[in-house]
């Protein structure tokens, strides 16, 4: 939601809190042509994109969703994310042992 004036920020900003792509991903994220995992939306309106990502989305900032390939939001937290219960929600989720899908 920041403006895309502010990418540099943000990048740092996602890196400090872990949120940039891990090592792991580089490599599958490159393939595809892009360079992190993350997007900046440039469209016009924050609506829109609230509405975008998630039509149930409540309102307030910040809002995280978690979005299974194909689109299926699979949990939602509104307001700071306690990250302990986060991991576990995440590991409800995906199972202990959730491996990625092969690669196409």
């Amino acid at each position: 939601m920041d403006d895309p004036k502010q990418q540099g920020k943000v990048e740092r900003f996602l890196e400090k809190e872990h949120a940039a792509t891990p090592v792991k991903t580089e490599q599958s994220v490159l393939k595809e042509g892009r360079r992190t995992n993350n997007y900046l939306y440039s469209g016009t309106g924050a609506d829109a994109l609230a509405q975008a990502l998630d039509p149930k989305w409540p309102g307030p900032l910040p809002y995280t969703v978690v979005i299974a390939p194909g689109g299926e939001v699979l949990a939602r937290f509104s307001g700071e994310v306690d990250v302990t219960a986060f991991q576990d929600r995440l590991i409800d989720i995906l199972g202990g042992f959730h491996k990625p899908p092969p690669a196409l």
